[in-house]
């Protein structure tokens, strides 16, 4: 971590800002060792580095060339090189990368493995197969500058490799990653650009949940209203039509398996089915007087509906027969997904006459008998296409799948962990997929984009993973497939969000799948902050790094009545390839100056420089070049000469008093308090130096015994406002209040209400409402959470109401110019809500959300990069 900081000395009003290496990207490197992920299972680091040139060749055998051709292609694209692709022989001085598929069978790596050889003079990739050469040359990417993700050419780098020697291979075969297209429809170019992430981390099955109830997304040239109806959701706030033809299926499958990606696609059924009963309600059950149900329109609602493909019907079994005679030969691949879970409610079987009479002619009595027989069918239907069925629990008797399936566990950790054992040891295969560590489309954190009825997942939970379950002998672990993560697409909208859910939580999962069994988290993230800037040169959009992984700036107003402002940032990653590094200021300021052997920013900024100032920092490691750029708010001196601060009273501290007097025996702190005695007491400040349209807080001690005091702001642009106070002790009282347009003063007081007794009134303030958490929540917000949301341009605003309240929402500029209204005077129900600022043009910078709920009001920073 670098921490960047900037410590106000108000005295002196001179910036300092401290740059600390505690954790330099050169020690990265050694700690991390190779910069690859997912970890290869051996490597040795050497001395030297291995340099690409205008004349390196690719050399391949026959049964290499479709390898050496992908290489060739790819290492163009940044590099410039033309990179021949030849067979002639490999020499020790030429500079060249040589693929091989291995004479004898090197059980060591087995299929998917490969050995990785890098010397000053040359490259070598063997393997059993050429998805093992594959794999080799991904590893190869990896260790190359971050810059070779580039699309074009990148002058002035120095292509180096370090000198290794890398022998690996995958610790699961299933090495999976779903993708739900049923409910945001994603398309071909979005899905091509998922699979090449999932390819450089050598992930290897696409699962691909193309229907459910909220649409179908596949052409069945034998069912035409799948296309027309099914995959139609005009009608549905936030979704999206659409539906992938069989061409461009065969596009993407083609696609996938030129990047050593098998899809499995998925058909749910019985349930999740209402989007084909929108169309063919024929296939539901029947119901009183009506030979099947409905009507029924494709899903908007998040969540499994209770209605079914009718299991009486062999038109039902005529319908998938159809669809899976249809979809089989596009996907050459052994697997169909047939879902088969969350129908635990057969109150539509129970009812409906035909499934009554199959119950009568299968001899069975229950309707979990029932939906045996129905899966027990159609896992007859995939195997007539020579392809293996899977099923996600729930499908399961006893842990064990009906027709010998494949079980996919997606409950929380532990009962996945459970299920699995006792499916792998009765000697079925399993893929797992606990929702609570790997449903990337949980939330990060609290109050980011995201679901919210499953845990949030940050990183390192992800990370901590680890599937197999204890107690297993070899051949029942082998029946434990893999790790499969899942994006679900209930609360995504675009693109952009799912890339930020996504990554780099998946990079976790391609260490789970991959990697040796146990954990080094620090070690990971070594390995992956050159993964950032690879992933910025792919245009994935996705997550930064939490503060205090990388780089995090704080910069704050010099003066004491202007409000702060907080900048976070971090490094997009940088790959040191174990050279030195260092660091230069190129954009500064006039009155700032770095010391680069110091790492310190120092300057006393004038009244000139008022407002935003840019500081750009960079890193090298004498190949390339990294800039982190951060902006440094000066704010004004001010003249608040009249601004209440801490008013003790000693000398009245400004105050205007009548029917009391100051007494020490009246303090809360400091000499003295005010002692109101007489039944008309009371005491009035004016106080100057304010900011228009500007949130304040006026607090003050009251202890009242019995009796009730009115504390309370007038004349500052709006109307009074007060409250009732009483205490048997002293007590903090605060009202929050907004200035006017053009108002700078306001008069605070406190009043006697009622009662005669003694009363004691101190330490009064009035300062700008600035605040990390809500000042006074009035039983009505029970969390605010407001996060940037990086992939898109828009600040997300989550809150809990904990009964029904009046909210406004406001956004602010930092001289108190107000930007925009999100929500006006809106009558809300408790229950959790959420809303998106979107930037609208707005400049870099921060800003401020005034947000009230029943008349309270706060204030949140929140911040634009």
């Amino acid at each position: 971590m670098k921490l960047i900081e900037l410590n106000i000395n108000r005295k002196l009003r001179c910036v300092c800002i401290s740059l600390f290496l505690m954790l330099q990207l050169q020690s990265h490197a050694q700690t991390a060792g190779v910069l690859v992920i997912p970890k290869p299972q051996q490597a040795t680091l050497g001395t030297g580095v291995f340099t690409l040139t205008d004349t390196s060749s690719i050399i391949v055998q026959a049964n290499s060339l479709e390898e050496g051709n992908k290489l060739a292609t790819f290492l163009k694209k940044a590099t410039g090189y033309s990179f021949p692709v030849t067979t002639s022989v490999l020499t020790e001085s030429n500079g060249d990368i040589a693929l091989s598929i291995l004479p004898n069978t090197n059980n060591t790596i087995g299929e998917e493995g490969y050995l990785l050889t890098v010397k000053p003079n040359q490259i070598t990739i063997q393997a059993n197969t050429t998805t093992g050469l594959f794999y080799g040359w991904q590893t190869l990417r990896q260790l190359l500058p971050n810059k070779i993700e580039a699309s074009q050419v990148v002058k002035s780098v120095n292509w180096v490799i370090p000198v290794v020697a890398i022998t690996d291979a995958p610790r699961f075969k299933w090495r999976g990653f779903l993708q739900d297209d049923s409910r945001h429809f994603f398309g071909v170019d979005a899905t091509k650009k998922l699979l090449d992430l999932m390819a450089m981390i050598k992930l290897n099955k696409f699962h691909w949940h193309l229907v459910d109830d909220h649409g179908w997304r596949i052409e069945i040239k034998s069912r035409p209203k799948l296309q027309s109806i099914a995959s139609v959701n005009a009608n549905c706030s936030g979704r999206n039509s659409g539906y992938y033809t069989q061409t461009e299926i065969t596009e993407i499958v083609n696609y996938a398996a030129a990047l050593h990606i098998e899809v499995i696609p998925e058909i749910e059924m019985p349930g999740h089915s209402v989007a084909v009963l929108a169309a063919y309600p024929e296939l539901s059950c029947t119901k009183l007087n009506a030979p099947y149900g409905g009507p029924f329109s494709v899903q908007c609602a998040v969540g499994a509906s209770s209605d079914l493909l009718c299991a009486g019907k062999e038109a039902t079994f005529t319908f998938i027969t159809d669809v899976i005679n249809e979809i089989a030969p596009l996907f050459p691949g052994g697997y169909i997904h047939l879902g088969g879970d969350e129908t635990k409610d057969f109150s539509r079987w129970t009812q409906c006459k035909d499934c009554s009479k199959r119950k009568t002619a299968a001899n069975i009595t229950t309707d979990l008998q029932l939906k045996n027989y129905f899966m027990t069918r159609a896992a007859g239907i995939v195997a007539n296409q020579n392809k293996q069925w899977i099923g996600w629990s729930g499908v399961e008797t006893n842990n064990i799948p009906p027709a010998n399936g494949i079980l996919q566990y997606w409950e929380p950790e532990v009962s996945t962990t459970a299920g699995a054992y006792t499916t792998a040891r009765a000697g079925y295969n399993t893929i797992l997929s606990p929702y609570d560590l790997v449903y990337f489309d949980m939330r990060w954190i609290d109050g980011e984009l995201g679901d919210t009825w499953g845990p949030a997942i940050d990183l390192n939970t992800a990370y901590n993973y680890e599937p197999m379950p204890s107690g297993l002998t070899s051949v029942q672990q082998s029946k434990i497939l893999g790790v499969e993560a899942c994006i679900w697409s209930d609360k995504i909208t675009n693109e952009n969000d799912k890339e930020f859910l996504i990554a780099p939580r998946l990079f976790t999962t391609a260490e789970i799948d991959w990697a040796a069994p146990g954990k080094d988290y620090n070690n990971f993230l070594a390995r992956l902050y050159p993964k950032y800037e690879r992933l910025d040169s792919l245009h994935f959009k996705y997550r930064k790094p939490d503060p205090g992984i990388g780089l995090l700036i704080t910069s704050q107003a010099i003066t004491n009545n202007k409000v702060d402002s907080l900048y976070t940032y971090t490094f997009s990653g940088y790959d040191t390839g174990n050279l030195a590094v260092t660091f230069s200021a190129p954009t500064l300021p006039t009155w700032l100056s770095f010391n680069p052997a110091t790492g310190i920013l120092t300057g006393t900024p004038t009244a000139n420089y008022q407002g935003p100032n840019n500081v750009t920092l960079r890193i090298s490691n004498g190949i390339s070049d990294l800039d982190q750029s951060f902006t440094i708010i000066v704010g004004s001196n001010g003249n608040g000469t009249g601004l209440l601060r801490n008013a003790d009273l000693e000398s009245n501290g400004g105050w205007d008093i009548w029917g009391g007097n100051l007494s020490t025996s009246c303090a809360q702190s400091g000499n003295n308090g005010i002692a109101f005695k007489d039944g008309e007491a009371g005491a009035e400040q004016i106080v100057t130096g304010l900011q228009s349209n500007t949130a304040y807080v006026f607090s003050g001690y009251i202890n009242s015994g019995n009796t009730t005091i009115q504390m309370g702001v007038k004349n500052f642009g709006s109307s009074t406002i007060q409250t009732n106070c009483k205490s048997t002790s002293f007590k903090q009282f605060q009202l929050n209040f907004t200035t006017g347009n053009i108002s700078t003063n306001a008069t605070v007081f406190v009043y006697r209400a009622s009662g005669t007794a003694k009363i004691c009134a101190d330490d009064f303030d009035l300062t700008p409402l600035i605040v990390n958490n809500i000042i006074d929540q009035k039983n009505t917000v029970l969390a605010l959470h407001i996060s940037p949301n990086p992939a898109s341009d828009y600040i997300h605003i989550a809150y809990d109401l904990k009964n029904e309240s009046t909210i406004n929402l406001e956004l602010y500029d930092l001289i108190g110019a107000k930007v925009s209204t999100i929500v006006q005077n809106q009558i809300l129900q408790m229950g959790n809500y959420q809303e998106y600022i979107p930037r609208n043009n707005l400049p870099s910078g921060t800003y401020l959300l005034h947000m009230q709920v029943n008349g309270t009001t706060m204030v949140k920073k929140i911040m634009f990069l």
